[in-house]
């Protein structure tokens, strides 16, 4: 009897943890900024923010509208939503900005409300990168209303650096949680005598 209980908690758990990523994601999501905290330039590659179809809801041919606080060297802000991760300025798809200070930042306003499951950030690959190893992610709904805000850094010792977070759980995560809530798993319990 106790091996049949088991396998139901695990098939229970299992269908809960499917049920649960399905719906899972930042719900309402309208507009992504990227700030720069140090006194550098602002330089951003591309932006992904997908959705549960896989849908890019920053690139521009979705909709995205990109926008930064000042454009320097002709690194306009629509070159980091353009579906093009290549890092190198010459390029032609990395933004930059103008000044060297904190408080400068890229944009994108989503072409649509998106539930999103992730979101990813390629920086640039050429030179430059300890540039961008103190920033800030913050996600906006459609009030304004920062709904995620991370600090993160892209500055690899050599290469492009890459940031990306997820808003959807692992499924084992939410089977284990699912487990413990039917008591399969948690902490020991005493034996009567």
């Amino acid at each position: 009897m106790k091996s049949f209980t088991f396998v139901m908690a695990v098939v229970v758990a299992s269908l809960i943890a499917k049920q649960n990523s399905a719906q899972a994601a930042l719900i309402g999501a309208t507009r992504i900024r990227i700030t720069q905290n140090s006194n550098e330039f602002l330089s951003i590659a591309e932006l992904l923010a997908l959705n549960g179809g896989l849908l890019n809801s920053a690139a521009s041919s979705n909709g995205g509208v990109a926008s930064q606080s000042s454009t320097g060297f002709g690194g306009v802000a629509s070159r980091a939503n353009d579906g093009n991760t290549n890092g190198v300025f010459g390029g032609n798809s990395v933004s930059h900005t103008n000044v060297a200070a904190a408080g400068q930042f890229w944009e994108v306003v989503l072409g649509s409300a998106s539930d999103l499951e992730s979101v990813f950030v390629f920086g640039r690959s050429d030179c430059c990168q300890n540039r961008d190893n103190n920033l800030t992610l913050q996600i906006f709904n459609a009030s304004n209303a920062v709904i995620f805000q991370q600090n993160f850094g892209l500055s690899p010792d050599s290469g492009q650096g890459t940031f990306n977070v997820s808003f959807i759980p692992e499924p084992a995560t939410l089977s284990m949680l699912a487990l413990a809530g039917l008591g399969i798993l948690g902490g020991r319990r005493g034996r009567a005598a």
